[in-house]
């Protein structure tokens, strides 16, 4: 009932908000994507309308050098001046043509004038290198640049700043002049290097609700330049949008006078978080509630239901055979006539119970005392012949004493005793028997006790360890290949090993036969108890299945005796029976059977 109420909470209230919550949380979460990727796509926007604006006015700087004639007068100055002191006195003339233009521009960078003769390569405007470069490489950069005179072109490339700009991403502007006026001048190419004020803003100004914002600049052919994450530069654009993937909002926006294009990556988490935040919060406080609603169920319900379940439970015990159970008085008048009815039905069975195992105990009784005078005849024929041979082929102590230990075996089942012994007594029967056994079948099988002295004094059942043995010899031992072994073993084990349901401490005696015969297969162990083993060739007819009803009805279903056996390797059968002392005045079946925990 409980179930019930809790599983009609889950299905009709816990499941619609929780599919509520889900449905409300996804939208929201849809409607901040879409607002940040708006807000995020004006700011990209505006940084790229910054940065091609700055471009512009760089490509314009650029452009104006080739066409400014003071420079290009001293230029000339420089170029054909041979001396070394004419030299340095037009390159300082340079030098504050160039910053005039610098102070008046705000830009920060330098110019290098790349004449027809590579060696004579200037650069000027000193206190404010942008880059460190010699001839050569300024050299390179100017031959790499399409041969369009009079035109600007930005190199496909971002370096790294140096002094003052170190911080600031530089970019590149390389225009040729005139072709007439690089006649005259000997200049062949004017290189502009610029440190980005818009670039360094866009890569390194984050804003503080996206700290884990990736920037990137990309050129024409899809290689990173540069990006705010050190150590992407250089990269295929599209392989690290495929590492992004969706847990990424990606933007980008082109840079129409540079070719390039600038990207923004924010994480989606980053944007969803405080959604997703108060998601899983609402999430916690509906299972809370749901784990509330669930105590209370179960509190309110076990005070209604407890005088039904206790009826319950008697009735479970009834049905595993305890008929000694018996119902409380309850409150409710209901549950007392219940449990009156009850009560009258256990005590029924109770004696009912009784009366039949007392049946059964006298039955055995007595069909153990019929059976000790059940000897075998192929049994008494056969030991008797071989006593006829081996007084043929050796002397009379042989046959002595084979004859001794054949009349004790004879004085054990005849006598009318009690049903129960010491073990010392059942290990000499035991030991007579075997002896028998050994001369009967020849030395193709060695027989080992190994039972402590302190356990001999224990009782136990007559007979308990004999149809073992004889079946181990009979039909595990005869027709194996190799010699057999036979062992005897006892030892004390705590109840709880025998039966793991019960938490006793007292001492169980268990009893252990092992050979190395053929063995068992699987199903012929799961067979072994259904029907008794038809043998008429041992000493009596008490098989397998006999010992085992007899543990069940002297003991109860407390012990027990178990079989372990694997084909080609041999069979171990285990009994365990109550740790009793046995004392000469014992009686048979004084064990309490009504036991049935």
């Amino acid at each position: 009932m409980v179930r019930g109420h809790v599983i009609f909470f889950l299905i009709c209230v816990a499941l619609p908000v929780s599919i509520c919550l889900t449905v409300f949380s996804m939208i929201f979460r849809d409607e901040m994507l879409k607002n940040a990727e708006n807000q995020i796509y004006a700011t990209v926007e505006q940084s790229a309308s910054n940065i091609n604006a700055e471009y512009e006015n760089m490509a314009v700087m650029a452009s104006a050098l080739v066409h400014d004639t003071t420079l290009m007068s001293e230029s000339i100055t420089y170029s054909n001046t041979p001396s070394v002191q004419g030299r340095y006195k037009a390159s300082n003339e340079i030098d504050k043509i160039l910053e005039k233009i610098f102070l008046t521009t705000n830009l920060k960078g330098s110019i290098y004038l790349v004449f027809n003769d590579p060696q004579n390569t200037v650069y000027v405007n000193r206190n404010f290198q942008t880059l460190s470069m010699d001839n050569r490489e300024v050299a390179e950069i100017a031959e790499a640049v399409p041969g369009t005179v009079d035109k600007v072109h930005a190199v496909d490339e971002i370096y790294s700043g140096q002094n003052i700009t170190k911080t600031r991403p530089v970019v590149i502007f390389v225009v040729k002049p005139p072709v007439d006026r690089g006649y005259i001048t000997g200049i062949k190419t004017v290189v502009v290097a610029f440190a980005s004020s818009s670039l360094y803003d866009f890569l390194f100004t984050s804003d503080e609700n996206n700290s884990s914002e990736l920037k990137y600049i990309v050129d024409n052919a899809g290689k990173v330049l540069a990006s705010s994450d050190a150590g992407r530069e250089q990269n295929s654009w599209n392989t690290e949008k495929e590492l992004l993937g969706r847990k990424y909002l990606i933007i980008e926006q082109n840079i129409p006078l540079s070719g390039w294009k600038i990207c923004s990556a924010i994480p989606v988490k980053s944007i969803t978080g405080r959604v997703e935040f108060i998601f899983r919060t609402m999430l916690v406080i509906l299972l809370l509630v749901i784990s509330l609603f669930i105590i209370y169920n179960i509190h309110f319900f076990q005070a209604e239901l407890r005088p039904l379940q206790k009826v319950i439970a008697s009735m479970n015990r009834v049905a595993q055979g305890d008929f000694t159970v018996r119902l409380s008085q309850d409150k409710v008048k209901e549950f007392t006539a219940l449990a009156d009815s009850f009560n009258s039905m256990t005590q029924q069975l109770d004696e009912l119970t009784k009366q039949i195992k007392d049946e059964q105990r006298e039955r055995l009784r007595t069909e153990i005392k019929a059976l000790r005078f059940q000897l075998n005849p192929h049994f008494v024929c056969n030991t008797l012949n071989t006593i006829r041979l081996m007084s043929l082929m050796s002397k009379n102590e042989s046959i002595t004493k084979m004859t001794t230990a054949f009349m004790a075996i004879m004085d054990d089942n005849l006598r009318d005793d009690n049903s129960f012994n010491s073990l010392e007594h059942e290990l000499k029967n035991l030991d007579n028997y075997m002896y028998l056994m050994q001369v009967r079948y020849g030395k193709v099988f060695d027989y080992y006790c190994t039972v402590p002295d302190e356990l001999k004094k224990y009782s136990v059942p007559s007979m308990i360890l004999q149809p073992i043995v004889e079946n181990s010899i009979i039909h595990g031992i005869r027709g194996i290949p190799h010699n057999g072994i036979i062992t005897v073993s006892a030892k004390l084990v705590k109840i709880s090993e025998v039966n793991p349901v019960n938490t006793g401490a007292e001492d169980v005696l268990q009893l252990e036969v092992s050979d190395n015969g053929c063995g068992m297969s699987d199903d012929m162990l799961e067979h072994i108890f259904e029907k008794e083993q038809n043998s008429r060739r041992g000493l009596n007819h008490i098989g397998i299945k006999a010992v085992y009803n007899r543990i069940k009805l002297l003991f109860g279903s407390l012990y027990t005796m178990r079989i372990s056996s694997y084909p080609g390797e041999g069979t171990v059968v285990t009994i365990f029976i109550p740790a009793e002392i046995f004392s000469e005045t014992d009686e048979g079946y004084r064990y309490d059977t009504n036991s049935n925990s």
